[in-house]
């Protein structure tokens, strides 16, 4: 029981991950995102104490798009279509390494999401000064490193500055999402060598989120 629902959580924040990554592709190559999952992602950033892993996302609900991308990349990895948003997800657990690795600018981020929260009595979490701000710390701790993330799009999307803020905050939700899935056991082996348990967790969470839904 123990094992099944640290597997339980494990795929929950892997879906983030790629829930995050996919909207950070829709936003290069449209300008837009699903707002629903948009602002289940940012959400996460400001969620310091959860219940449990399920409701750092509002309800395994918000989750739908990660889960659904998490099947498709898992079940057919190579040549898929969408095969960048794995790039993108590996690229996130590398920076998350290095992060974790940076006691000082782990300390930043820490500081600069506290302060964050603080907006939010201002603003809502997807309100462009609050996606401005989470951008702006993302630059100062993430983009600090000599590798960074090459994000494909629309080369006039990608010079606009609301879109920047969108994908950086976006990529920051995600380093959260990869912060959870090292703390419920995830690594990069477990990505190959439990595969199948991973992609029928994905479809049974997405099953029982839809019924609740109906």
């Amino acid at each position: 029981m123990k094992n099944n629902q640290q597997l339980y959580n494990n795929t929950l924040a892997l879906a983030g991950i790629f829930q995050a990554v996919a909207l950070v592709k829709q936003t290069a190559f449209t300008g837009q995102c699903e707002q629903q999952f948009l602002k289940a992602s940012i959400h996460t950033l400001y969620v310091t104490e959860p219940q449990d892993v399920a409701s750092v996302y509002g309800g395994t609900e918000q989750l739908r798009l990660g889960l659904e991308k998490l099947i498709e990349l898992l079940t057919t990895p190579k040549n898929h279509p969408e095969a960048d948003l794995a790039r993108y997800a590996l690229g996130l657990i590398y920076l998350e390494r290095k992060l974790i690795r940076n006691q000082r600018l782990m300390s930043l981020l820490t500081e600069r999401i506290a302060k964050a929260k603080q907006q939010l009595a201002f603003f809502e979490t997807t309100h462009p000064n609050a996606l401005a701000n989470l951008a702006d710390i993302y630059l100062n701790t993430l983009s600090t490193f000599k590798w960074r993330i090459q994000i494909l799009g629309k080369p006039e999307l990608l010079t606009q500055t609301a879109i920047l803020d969108k994908i950086r905050a976006l990529l920051l939700a995600g380093i959260r999402s990869t912060v959870l899935w090292r703390q419920t056991g995830g690594s990069r082996w477990q990505l190959l060598l439990k595969r199948k348990k991973l992609i029928g967790m994905a479809q049974r969470i997405l099953d029982e989120s839809k019924a609740q839904v109906v």
